[in-house]
Parts: C-alpha cells; sequence; structure tokens
C-alpha cells in the first residue's frame, strides 16, 4: 500500500462521490491546479489552504447532492452562506432532468421571456425588461456591455425556482448574488 491519495471509482463516466475524503481529494486537485478561483481580492486576503479546500469540497459535495459532475460543481459558487449558480447551468439542469424543458420566447436587448414545460404542458412563462431592470437598480458592467444575456439570466431564474423547486433545490443565481453580498442577509 502507498501513500499515494486513490481517485473514488469512476461511474457511468463521472466520479462517484461516497465520502467526504472524496470531494476533499478532488477538491485539492482543482486548488493545485489553480482552477476556479473565485473568490474576490478581499476574500482571498489570509485565505488558508484548509479553508480553500474546505470551500472546494462543499461544492462538490453541493454539486453531487444536486446531481452534478465535480467539474460543474466547482462552478457554483458561496455566497453569505447561500449557494449560487449559472443560469446555464440550471438551464442545463432542466433540459436533463426527463419531461422538463423550457424555450426562450423572445431575447432583445429591451425584453427577455422563457416559458417552461412538465411532460409538454406549459407551466408559464416569466418576462423581465429594462423597466424591471431600472427598477431593480440593476446597472453593473455587465448588464450594459451584455444586456440581452443579462435580462435572459434573471427571466430564467425568477420562475426557475418557483417551477422546478425539485431540480433547484432553492438555489440562488450567480447574478443574484451581488444582491446577497449588499444585503444584511
Amino acid at each position: 500500500m502507498t501513500n499515494e491519495k486513490q481517485l473514488p471509482a469512476v461511474a457511468r463516466g463521472s466520479l462517484q462521490i461516497t465520502t467526504i475524503e472524496d470531494a476533499k481529494s478532488i477538491g485539492d486537485l482543482f486548488s493545485l491546479a489553480g482552477l476556479f478561483d473565485s473568490t474576490t481580492r478581499e476574500e482571498a486576503q489570509g485565505m488558508t489552504p484548509e479553508k480553500k479546500q474546505a470551500i472546494n469540497a462543499v461544492k462538490i459535495i453541493a454539486g453531487n447532492s444536486l446531481g452534478l459532475n465535480p467539474l460543474d460543481a466547482m462552478k457554483l459558487h458561496i455566497v453569505k452562506g447561500k449557494i449560487t449558480i449559472g443560469y446555464q447551468q440550471l438551464l442545463a439542469m432542466i433540459r436533463r432532468t426527463p419531461g422538463y424543458d423550457y424555450i426562450i420566447r423572445s431575447n432583445t436587448i429591451e425584453v427577455a421571456e422563457v416559458e417552461f414545460f412538465r411532460h409538454g404542458k406549459s407551466l408559464g412563462s416569466t418576462r423581465f425588461d429594462t423597466a424591471d431592470m431600472q427598477r431593480a437598480g440593476l446597472s453593473g458592467d455587465n448588464w450594459r456591455k451584455y444586456p440581452k444575456a443579462m435580462l435572459r439570466a434573471r427571466a430564467a431564474a425568477d420562475l426557475l425556482r418557483e417551477v422546478y423547486p425539485d431540480v433547484c433545490a432553492g438555489l440562488y443565481d450567480n447574478d443574484e448574488a451581488d444582491d446577497i453580498r449588499q444585503s444584511n442577509m
């Protein structure tokens, strides 16, 4: 027996996470490779390697519970104790769930509308436009550079948790993370 760490068993093309040690080992690899450093400059100051390992392990464990492979799980973020995820990942999770789907009905620099379905039946649609953006005080750099993408993300995120709570498990969209950071939650 050697001192080398063993990788978790491979199951159906993805790593099977069965223990906390599995998550820590994979998290260590990502840390050593310098991948997925999602901490801000302020958060990174004074962060120990152990804390970074723990954050990575928690992301992998959380992702595993959501059916994400470790690579996708590392794209999760933890903001003030809340797990956030990119809206593209949320939409991918919807498409991977049998019988669930969505259609982007409209996506311009002024409005986005997304409709959600379960087993072919519409669950409703959600719309987010520039007036909603202004009312919410969303005016950051990304909103100026990529208004179509940002409107689409917010339109999708607004209804995703409501119509697919079994898939989204209360996750927050990464765009909402700024709101969480600024709040007293």
